[in-house]
């Protein structure tokens, strides 16, 4: 077929291709070659697929509006897989550890009488029924959160100054919308704060002044009721603790830890990301088994000491203040995590406070 075609319909088709199929001539200038291979466009095969000659382009994220190159993802995401593995792992053991504890709990009850065994696993699976339920029930809630990692990174950026005019009108559309998110809040003084702060945000467009003024009209409120919890909290578990044997004392910090989540992130209206969820997790997981082997540690030094009942005495006072402290930096972590805007500088909980917590729980509690 080729034979056949009319030389002056090859040379119409020549004639015709566009101009950056032509190939150029000997006499063609250096510098007109070099523009013809840098401003040519790419060559579209047949199949609709661009040619992979052309050089990759970074992709634009929707959710935060910036460039990001591929090896960052990929770097986060071998971090998520890394992060969700190791705490898979380690709550493979702790359900080990724990179960081994039950065990031994029960045939020691046995051991008094079965009907005591047979009211001990009823009892911690009523427990334990109530822990999944109200567990549940915190993961729905968390999970219709938005994530406040953009904000956090934005804010500070804004704070060191280094951001353009892009990120400040992103921090500034943040700002608006947690805002107007607080002004659906129940409380009536948040909902007036809230309407002051968007008065006055109203006034100016400036991303730094917006989040001093979001510091001091909002989030220094939502520090309080924040902090409140969180020694509430603690408190309940230092006494629990204190009280409580046979597996019990874990379930009372998994519960606690699960409301100290639960509570702070609906305070702050946000959650952190994957990766800051899963480090949250992971330190409420080692905190619960904490408290089983300080119960366990408890046990032995009460054997090895003479008078038994101040030993008793002083290691249940000193397990219970030990797991009061870590559910309360537990929940000054959950707030870091939660806040919109980093705390500067960051808060926790101390000793002193701990025990006039559990001073005004004991009288409250009258």
């Amino acid at each position: 077929m080729l034979n056949e075609t009319p030389a002056g319909e090859l040379d119409g088709f020549v004639e015709n291709r566009p101009p950056d199929l032509v190939a150029p001539s000997n006499d063609t200038a250096a510098g007109e070659l070099e523009g013809f291979v840098e401003n040519r466009s790419p060559v579209v095969p047949s199949d609709g697929m661009v040619s992979d000659c052309i050089p990759d382009q970074p992709h634009l994220d929707i959710h935060d509006g910036d460039p990001v190159t591929e090896s960052p993802t990929k770097t986060r995401t071998g971090a998520t897989i890394a992060a969700r593995i190791g705490l898979a792992g380690m709550t493979l053991v702790a359900g080990i550890y724990l179960g081994h504890r039950i065990l031994v709990f029960f045939e020691a009850c046995t051991e008094i009488h079965v009907a005591l065994g047979v009211g001990y696993l009823i009892g911690l699976g009523m427990a334990l029924v109530c822990l999944a339920y109200f567990g549940l029930r915190a993961r729905r809630r968390y999970g219709r959160l938005r994530s406040v990692e953009r904000f956090r990174v934005l804010s500070s950026r804004v704070r060191q100054k280094v951001t353009d005019d892009k990120e400040e009108r992103q921090v500034r559309a943040l700002i608006d919308e947690f805002v107007a998110n607080t002004q659906r809040n129940p409380k009536a003084d948040l909902r007036n704060r809230a309407g002051r702060l968007h008065n006055q945000l109203s006034n100016h467009s400036d991303a730094s002044r917006a989040i001093q003024e979001l510091e001091d009209f909002l989030l220094t409120e939502l520090d309080g009721t924040a902090d409140r919890l969180i020694e509430r909290c603690a408190a309940q578990v230092a006494v629990g603790t204190a009280l409580a044997s046979g597996i019990f004392d874990a379930i009372i910090v998994a519960a606690q830890a699960v409301n100290l989540v639960d509570g702070v992130s609906q305070i702050y209206a946000g959650r952190p990301g994957v990766l800051g969820t899963i480090r949250l997790l992971r330190r409420a997981l080692a905190i619960t088994i904490f408290a089983e082997v300080a119960e366990q540690a408890t046990e032995l030094l009460t054997d090895a000491v003479a008078t038994k009942a101040a030993a008793k005495l002083g290691g249940r006072l000193g397990q219970g203040l030990a797991n009061g402290l870590l559910i309360g930096r537990l929940g000054h972590a959950v707030k870091r995590q939660c806040r919109p805007v980093e705390a500067i500088p960051p808060t926790s909980l101390r000793v002193t406070t701990l025990v006039n917590s559990v001073l005004n729980l004991a009288r409250h509690s009258r």
